[in-house]
């Protein structure tokens, strides 16, 4: 007995290392290779959202209402029957009346199983059935950027999360790739539709669909995700109120937990299986190529004339020093916010890497109220547009083309006429001005230094549809050659045309070259 007794353990052990072995062994999905990969190190991603909309429809679900009774009733009392029967043939009279009492029981099991058994049905319908529906899709006003949208989240919510770096396709929008790129990440819009009744005033959810094409080094794009976000129901009318107003909201919220959903995923952790299978695979190539060459894994994989942006010793060592700053410049500065409780925090910008267009860039907050993750950024150097590091929920440091005038000089601030990606919520009806640079002197707490003083105003035609809209900008920035990047910057926005309601100010504390 006692030998018996370990035996079954003994045997049970084997049979889970057999089974842990067969799925270790077998080839790794296109998923988990995906997964590990993600996982192994901070990713530079460009980022492309298609622009092509799906039309609106109207999606109703038939729950066969009528058909899952009949097939319940069935069910449940070919279900009845049997059990009962075999009480009695097996149990005799007593059998009999103890099948008989169970046989509310039975009924119900085999209702319910019948009524499970048969699937609801999505049937889609023009926009128009539901009356009114059509309007919110094309608003007399300002129409909604879905696809600038959902990459203003994307980029926010991924980044602020302090792991991978993804940043927006630049530039004429048909390369999805670019040279210093781990991977892309493709985003399309599958579905942006009401689900609920037809008729007049239907109750209806909001449903916006994203799916997600991700492409690692060498491999082709594999479909990485489905995201959908689906709104509580509301009544045609309601959703039509204060010209779509709960629509608009509505959708805006939409993206942002799009986005988030879109962050969530590229910073999951893979299972410990599905590491298994790469390594073993991984492991497999190496011995295939013989002792003397070594397969790369996914980890050390790069887009030919890369740099690796999170790993700053790699992608220092691999830049030269001859672009538009070194390797190792770092940059210290305060800001504070002017209005609401003078708050302070020190940030600092370090250099991790850099070329004469592109600088790759490690932000951190060292002394502040709150400290988020160090987060790594690129910033294209010749173009007019911003760029946002959040602080928390309510704070941000928000900089206007830090290497403007190291990349176009003089001539570049003074041909500025466009600007790109004001960081709110809302792109479209921002009307941006620009007023000619001006040569002076700036004292800030790292010193006193000759500047390009610049400034760029923006404002709204339309009152946007937002929770915390902004009305009107104005952004100051002191540029000073002596430190390749502004010493002073100033950032105002009005809610209303009276007085401000944020004005934060940013100065530079300590300039370090590279030693």
């Amino acid at each position: 007995m006692a030998h018996s007794s370990r035996v079954i353990p003994l045997a049970a052990l084997l049979a889970a290392l057999v089974f842990a072995s067969g799925c270790v062994t077998r080839p790794p999905t296109a998923e988990e290779q995906t997964a590990v990969w993600l996982s192994e190190s901070p990713r530079h991603l460009t980022l492309h959202v298609n622009r092509e909309l799906p039309p609106p429809d109207l999606r109703s679900r038939d729950h066969k209402v009528g058909e899952r009774v009949g097939k319940g009733a069935v069910t449940g009392a070919g279900m009845t029957a049997y059990g009962i029967g075999e009480f009695c043939v097996g149990g005799g009279p007593i059998g009999c009346v103890v099948g008989v009492v169970l046989a509310p029981v039975w009924f119900v099991t085999g209702a319910v199983v019948g009524a499970a058994s048969v699937d609801s049905v999505d049937s889609y319908h023009p926009i128009e059935s539901a009356k009114g529906a059509s309007a919110l899709f094309a608003p007399a006003k300002e129409p909604i950027d879905l696809p600038r949208l959902l990459e203003e989240s994307v980029v926010a919510k991924a980044n602020a999360s302090g792991w991978h770096v993804v940043y927006p396709e630049r530039g004429d929008g048909q390369s999805k790739a670019r040279p210093d790129a781990d991977g892309n990440l493709e985003l399309s819009f599958r579905a942006f539709e009401l689900f609920g009744d037809e008729g007049d005033d239907p109750s209806v959810a909001l449903v916006l669909r994203v799916t997600g094409d991700l492409e690692m080094p060498h491999q082709s794009p594999l479909r990485w995700g489905d995201f959908t976000y689906q709104s509580p129901s509301h009544y045609v009318s309601g959703w039509k109120a204060d010209d779509a107003r709960l629509f608009r909201e509505e959708t805006y919220k939409a993206v942002r937990d799009i986005g988030a959903q879109i962050a969530r995923k590229l910073g999951s952790s893979p299972s410990i299986v599905a590491r298994a299978r790469v390594s073993a695979m991984r492991a497999r190539q190496a011995a295939g190529a013989g002792a003397t060459h070594v397969v790369p894994s996914l980890a050390e994989s790069r887009l030919p004339g890369s740099v690796a942006i999170a790993a700053p010793s790699e992608a220092m060592a691999g830049s030269s020093s001859g672009g538009l700053v070194a390797p190792g410049t770092s940059w210290t500065y305060e800001l504070t916010d002017r209005i609401y409780g003078r708050e302070k925090s020190r940030i600092r910008v370090r250099v991790a890497a850099a070329d004469d267009e592109m600088v790759h860039e490690e932000v951190s907050v060292i002394e502040g109220p709150k400290r988020p993750p160090a987060a790594s950024r690129t910033i294209a150097a010749g173009e007019a547009s911003f760029d946002l590091y959040r602080l928390d929920a309510d704070r941000a440091l928000t900089e206007f083309a830090p290497y403007l005038l190291e990349a176009g000089g003089e001539p570049a601030l003074k041909s500025v006429v466009f600007t790109k990606g004001y960081p709110t919520s809302g792109y479209s009806g921002w009307v941006t001005a620009s007023a000619q640079p001006v040569w002076e002197q700036a004292t800030v707490p790292a010193g006193t230094f000759r500047v390009l003083r610049f400034v760029i105003r923006g404002h709204r035609e339309i009152r946007p549809f937002s929770p915390i809209p902004v009305y009107r900008f104005e952004i100051s920035v002191w540029y000073a050659p002596d430190v390749k990047r502004y010493v002073r910057l100033e950032h105002k926005t009005w809610l209303n045309l009276t007085k401000p309601d944020g004005d934060d100010v940013v100065e530079l504390v300590e300039y370090r070259p590279p030693s």
